[in-house]
Order: C-alpha cells, then structure tokens, then sequence
C-alpha cells in the first residue's frame, strides 16, 4: 500500500487514475469535487503484478501524470 498527496489550486471534480502503460484504467482512486488545497489518496497495490504503472491527476483545468513502479 502506498499513499501520494497531489495539491489543487481549485475547486472541482478531481480524478486520480492508476493506468497501465497501454493507457488502460486499471482503477480510479480518487473521483470527488473537493475545495482547493492538499489532499492525500491511498493506493492499493496489492493486488497488481509488478510492472510500471502511471498515476493520472486530472482537474478541469490539468492533467497530470506521475510514473509509478510496482515491484513484489
């Protein structure tokens, strides 16, 4: 298990995505409209094989993508 903090300057729907490296969503870990500032997600990675994996932000107004590596 994991945790990553992602800051918004806004308020709105915000979505965090685990995709995999084809683009595929493999799960949505944070899907809300919360007021701007800091907020923390955890994220389950127990259940997924090793490999690389990319964590999508995306706010109305940007997308953000951080490259994750899982590795049992």
């Amino acid at each position: 298990r994991s945790s990553d903090l992602f800051t918004t300057i806004e308020t709105g729907r915000t979505t965090v995505r685990m995709m995999n490296a084809l683009g595929m969503t493999i799960k949505t870990i944070f899907d809300d409209a919360p007021v701007a500032g800091e907020h923390q997600v955890n994220i389950a990675t127990r259940d997924l094989p090793s490999g690389a994996y990319f964590l999508v932000l995306q706010t109305p107004t940007i997308r953000q993508s951080l490259m994750m590596e899982v590795v049992k």
